[in-house]
């Protein structure tokens, strides 16, 4: 039995943090990994994956449609910013765990990201003003 099979979602995501500070990662950032990776964990804890050789693509792709049906408090969806960087935490875990050798491979590697919404900027000059 491999140390992957024993290892759990949570001490992987306690590694990895680990890493983080360790190599000089801010402390914020080290924070907001480990709040987008502790709801990747509870996602992971409600279907019973308790390993991290337990995780496909598949699982990954779920947790992003779980993302993109997700909604804040105030009853609105995720921004696609927010679901990025929640996916990019997760990937970065995967990829830890792989360099690492924890792992043979990265379930999260080919999963692509949503696509980040263009809008139109703010404050754009009316016609008037331009001519002026």
């Amino acid at each position: 039995m491999s140390e992957a099979t024993r290892l759990s979602i949570g001490a992987a995501i306690a590694r990895y943090l680990q890493w983080m500070a360790i190599n000089g990662y801010s402390p914020n950032s080290v924070i907001r990994y480990d709040e987008s990776l502790r709801l990747f964990s509870a996602f992971c804890d409600e279907r019973s994956l308790l390993t991290v050789d337990e995780i496909t693509r598949s699982c990954i792709l779920r947790y992003q449609r779980a993302l993109y049906y997700r909604r804040k408090e105030n009853g609105a969806r995720l921004a696609y910013m927010t679901q990025t960087t929640y996916l990019q935490a997760v990937r970065n875990l995967f990829t830890f765990l792989v360099k690492s050798e924890l792992l043979p491979f990265n379930p999260a590697s080919e999963v692509r990201f949503v696509n980040r919404r263009h809008r139109l900027p703010r404050g754009v000059l009316s016609r008037d003003i331009v001519q002026q």
